[in-house]
């Protein structure tokens, strides 16, 4: 019997921090999987914007500059 109150304690101590871990997690990733996508797509845009001519393209310009 005094296992169960000794288990009880653990899970309490540590089951309540580990919840919001486990409940926040996904989004964390997500949240992280833009960011890198972000950081892959900013200087892939900038060399796009420095090699195009943009006066004669102008679509490709307009494209690029709100992406």
């Amino acid at each position: 019997m005094h296992a169960f109150y000794v288990w009880l304690g653990i899970e309490i101590c540590l089951g309540v921090p580990i919840q919001p871990v486990a409940l926040f997690t996904p989004q964390i990733i997500i949240r992280l999987l833009f960011i890198a996508f972000d950081i892959l797509v900013t200087p892939i845009v900038f060399i796009i914007y420095a090699t195009i001519n943009i006066e004669k393209p102008l679509h490709v310009a307009f494209f690029v500059c709100f992406m």
